[in-house]
């Protein structure tokens, strides 16, 4: 089992936050990167946001799928998803309760360490201290350690 952060867009949020989605169960995320990062049945995804320099955590959940979006909407029972060729799907009641207000110390950020070739790479600073907003982009993989200290914040 690996685990990945996913970001969501500020407007992603923004428009979650509208829908009254807070506190909810996170049972979806779409993306373009999963496959290319070998996102597997069993792996967990910790949604994440940076604004203004801080990270957000939104929730996790457990892979059950990664499939096209038609694929999802029949899973889900749902019309109008994002429009990404990438579905993951969760495991049922694997997803945790979304908070787009949890916030994660920069003490705390600045320890997630990220498997590269060369060892592991942490997140981009920007001059002020803060997290640089294109740091979390994308699908990332998390070490084992990052991962628990995730898991820590959403309990």
């Amino acid at each position: 089992m690996a685990s990945f952060t996913h970001y969501w867009s500020c407007v992603t949020i923004d428009n979650m936050v509208e829908r009254k989605c807070e506190g909810g169960e996170l049972v979806h995320t779409a993306g373009e990167d999963f496959n290319r990062h070998r996102v597997l049945f069993g792996d967990q995804i910790y949604v994440v946001n940076v604004r203004r320099g801080i990270l957000y955590l939104i929730g996790r959940l457990r892979v059950a799928k990664v499939c096209s979006r038609s694929e999802a909407e029949a899973a889900l029972k749902e019309d109008g998803l994002w429009e990404a060729t990438e579905h993951l799907i969760a495991v049922a009641r694997s997803g945790t309760s979304m908070r787009f207000k949890r916030k994660v110390s920069l003490r705390t950020a600045k320890m997630l360490r990220f498997p590269n070739k060369a060892g592991f790479k942490k997140l981009k600073c920007i001059p002020r201290g803060l997290l640089d907003r294109q740091t979390l982009r994308g699908v990332r993989r998390l070490d084992d350690a990052s991962a628990k200290m995730l898991d820590r914040l959403i309990r």
